[in-house]
């Protein structure tokens, strides 16, 4: 009892594992392969670049627990974007669920924005990037494809990957490694600090492009 009040001496417990558990489910919202239903507006492609960080609002519950654990949190997956003539893909690293085992997969902009999946979404570059520099960097993702996800988040280990992990990962790839201004959270029973989707958002390194704009909004 705490100024009158029944305080539970597992609460931060309990608050940890939900955040454990929303790590694990909430790289990517229910990822539903089939009658993906497009539900933005197409951006202009002539100002997307490969190499562009690419960040996504979850509708799931897991999402919005980690989007509980700071006052300015808004996004709960990022991927890379990956721009040919076939149109825009995103590289990403998605959790198990009940249609995937878990791995960095590359996946069409449409499907990764589809209904389903996303209510939000916004584009961002890192500041003074060259398009050579760009090239490394998807070059390391596309590398990673088919890896598996990281299920222990633990950045120290290059055989697996989670979302945030693969970008600033791939992002030291092309020679601009910023992990080091990007906050890290402690959760319980993660050995390592890992990093949150929307802390890498909140980097100064980077400049928004865009926002994507949801036609249920």
């Amino acid at each position: 009892m705490e100024n009158g009040r029944l305080v539970c001496p597992n609460r931060k417990f309990v608050i940890h594992g939900l955040l454990q558990l929303a790590l694990l489910f909430s790289c990517t919202n229910s990822h539903l392969r089939n009658n993906s239903i497009p539900n933005f507006n197409y951006p202009d492609s002539s100002i997307i670049s490969t190499g562009d960080i690419v960040f996504r609002r979850g509708r799931d519950i897991m999402a919005k627990i980690v989007l509980t654990q700071s006052d300015s949190s808004y996004f709960s997956h990022v991927g890379l974007l990956l721009k040919t003539t076939n149109g825009i893909s995103v590289v990403h690293a998605i959790p198990p669920d009940l249609n995937n085992q878990g791995a960095v997969l590359i996946e069409s902009l449409s499907d990764f924005f589809s209904f389903e999946k996303a209510s939000a979404g916004s584009i961002f570059r890192l500041r003074g990037i060259s398009s050579r520099e760009s090239k490394l960097i998807i070059d390391y993702a596309l590398k990673n494809v088919d890896k598996p996800f990281d299920n222990n988040y633990l950045y120290s280990d290059d055989s697996t990957y989670y979302c945030t992990e693969l970008v600033l990962k791939s992002l030291a790839a092309g020679g601009k490694d910023i992990k080091s201004n990007v906050k890290a959270v402690d959760i319980l029973t993660i050995s390592e600090p890992v990093v949150l989707p929307d802390n890498l958002r909140l980097s100064k390194k980077l400049e928004k492009i865009l926002d994507i704009e949801f036609k249920d909004k």
